[in-house]
């Protein structure tokens, strides 16, 4: 890009389950067990992050229910992220793909236009994989 500011995460680059749209929507399909132990990891990284267990429950809760999660900066200031889940056959959390990039230029309003498009492709990709 030539514009001064990216979101660039590459390949090996580690980020918590527990702060960001990506993690999140990996997050709200594990199993109970995990979760916890995500939760319990939990501590602000940014002004946003959701960091104590009532409220990161309540949130996964619902990516649950509406089949994304969505991030305002709760792992870098600045940065809006969404993420819609991808499901093996069984039902089971595999993957998640997510969009982020600077909240000036990737609004609210541009981030939320795109989850049904993004959920299409993402449920197309489950059936893929079987």
């Amino acid at each position: 890009s030539l514009l001064t500011m990216r979101c660039v995460m590459r390949v090996g680059d580690r980020a918590p389950l527990w702060a960001g749209a990506g993690g999140k929507a990996l997050l709200a399909f594990l199993n109970e067990e995990a979760i916890a132990r995500e939760i319990e990891k939990a501590h602000p990284i940014t002004s946003t992050t959701l960091s104590t267990a009532e409220v990161l429950r309540k949130d996964l809760s619902e990516i649950r229910t509406l089949g994304y999660a969505i991030s305002w900066g709760e792992r870098e200031e600045g940065i809006l992220s969404i993420a819609v889940p991808i499901f093996d056959r069984k039902g089971e959390i595999l993957f998640s793909f997510s969009l982020a990039g600077p909240a000036s230029r990737f609004t609210e309003e541009i981030a939320l236009s795109l989850i049904p498009k993004i959920q299409r492709m993402c449920r197309e990709i489950s059936q893929q994989i079987g």
